[in-house]
């Protein structure tokens, strides 16, 4: 199997994270991956894994962490093959879920099981999540079956 770029793959995800976010969250993050960021996020990444180290106390929490090793992993180049593995790993995990769910996680075909794909089409990540919102209420609407 070739070597993938973990660089690629690290901006791939976090490309659909940024996708994911409200408009001004989104703006933030954009911002945050710039090269001329270097050193906001580096302190920042810093600060979240110290918070999630803490996550014990009240309004720090675990997911924290996580998040923090992406930042960090965007200037420290001995993370980005195990962050992006990680994250890799994450992804296979939430599609297996949800294909086990009986949702098919990308409807539209931008992904298929040989590997993830470089562009990110937010419009058909909207179409998906109304047509997840669709069957949700028929779900809704269907009686239950009692055992």
């Amino acid at each position: 199997m070739a070597e993938l770029n973990h660089r690629d793959e690290l901006d791939r995800h976090m490309a659909w994270f940024e996708s994911k976010l409200p408009e001004r969250p989104a703006h933030f993050v954009s911002w945050l991956r710039r090269p001329s960021s270097k050193y906001v996020r580096l302190p920042l990444g810093v600060a979240l894994v110290g918070g999630g180290v803490l996550s014990f106390l009240p309004v720090l929490g675990l997911w924290m962490l996580p998040l923090g090793m992406i930042l960090i992993a965007q200037d420290v180049p001995a993370l980005e093959k195990p962050t992006a593995r990680t994250l890799g790993w994450l992804e296979r995990k939430w599609i297996a879920r949800q294909r086990g769910k009986g949702r098919d996680p990308n409807p539209d075909g931008t992904e298929d099981d040989a590997g993830p794909v470089a562009v990110i089409d937010t419009s058909s990540s909207v179409a998906h999540d109304k047509q997840a919102d669709a069957g949700l209420q028929q779900a809704r609407l269907r009686p239950r079956r009692r055992a």
